[in-house]
């Protein structure tokens, strides 16, 4: 059994487990590999159920996967939000399991047996990658979203690219500013889209201060107390509004509201499919983990600090 980790400053260490190495799941299952651990292990009486004790203690907190290492099948281990005690802990019932269940080979795995190399390791490295590894096939689920404009061509053309883009499933309901009954119009409108939309955009461009004044009253007891995620721009970067609500954003302008909306969900989810989907496939591919591991945390702070520079641009400031 050989465990490959890094220290403080990078270097490889094989005392201490620190991140695993992810290739592709492979058959068998999770529950079935699990199942039949259980089940060799119950064949050995009273030693093997406290193996079973044990295990299914850690369960909860294990995530568990076979590859390819060479010509080997590998097992992986990783520990959810683990701390250093419970991932030392799961490498030696690891360690432990490996051992009892070579010595009580008449009882061989149905799955293969439980040798050659084994991780136990913190998320969420090997949550990552495993997710990546297990979605890649997968069709990504559009984001559905509910626009709100005033009206006119001006207020289209802010948000046109929300319509044209191919990942979302866009629904605009039109509030004209001149309506005799703007409030009720835009609290209908909201009402529809918390109920069936994943996010909001609030576009409203300018206007008189009275037409905004309107909008700013008819939206605000609405935003503060709003959970879907909200992109709101009423008037211009120099007309303030003031929302004590974490879910809403407040833009700059119209446009500023797309830019940040699109930055911050289908923008970001393809950085990070990307991200991962490299790092699965450069472990796939040999590299060491230790290396794949720095390289993914590397972009993936590259991608936060993006993303808090697209906030700084967009919402607006207060004084």
């Amino acid at each position: 059994m050989r465990e490959f980790s890094s220290g403080l400053d990078g270097d490889l260490e094989l005392e201490s487990v620190v991140w695993a190495e992810i290739g592709d799941v492979v058959q068998p299952s999770t529950e079935d590999r699990v199942d039949d651990v259980k089940r060799a292990l119950a064949a050995c009486g009273e030693e093997g159920q406290a193996f079973i004790d044990e295990l299914d203690l850690l369960l909860p907190q294990l995530i568990v996967g076979w590859s390819a290492y060479a010509s080997q099948r590998v097992q992986h281990v990783a520990v959810r939000d683990g701390d250093p005690q419970t991932v030392a802990r799961v490498t030696a019932l690891l360690r432990s399991l490996s051992d009892f269940l070579w010595r009580h080979n008449s009882v061989g795995l149905k799955t293969g047996e439980m040798n050659n190399i084994s991780f136990a390791s913190t998320a969420p490295g090997p949550q990552l990658l495993l997710d990546a590894a297990s979605s890649r096939a997968l069709p990504r689920k559009k984001w559905r979203v509910g626009v709100i404009v005033p009206g006119g061509e001006a207020a289209r053309s802010d948000i046109a690219e929300l319509e044209d883009h191919p990942e979302l499933e866009c629904s605009l309901r039109t509030v004209y500013r001149s309506s005799a009954n703007f409030a009720a119009q835009m609290s209908s409108a909201l009402a529809a889209f918390k109920s069936d939309q994943d996010a909001i955009v609030i576009a409203y461009g300018g206007g008189s201060k009275d037409n905004l004044a309107k909008v700013h009253a008819a939206l605000e007891p609405h935003l503060e107390g709003l959970e879907v995620p909200c992109w709101v721009a009423v008037g211009h970067a120099s007309d303030p509004m003031s929302v004590e609500n974490l879910a809403v954003r407040v833009c700059r302008t119209p446009s500023d509201a797309r830019t940040l909306f699109l930055a911050e969900t289908v923008q970001y989810e393809q950085r990070l499919g990307m991200i991962l989907a490299t790092g699965t496939r450069s472990l796939e591919n040999g590299a060491k983990s230790v290396g794949s591991g720095s390289s993914i945390e590397r972009a993936l702070k590259e991608l936060e600090d993006e993303v808090m520079d697209a906030r700084r641009m967009h919402l607006q400031h207060r004084g």
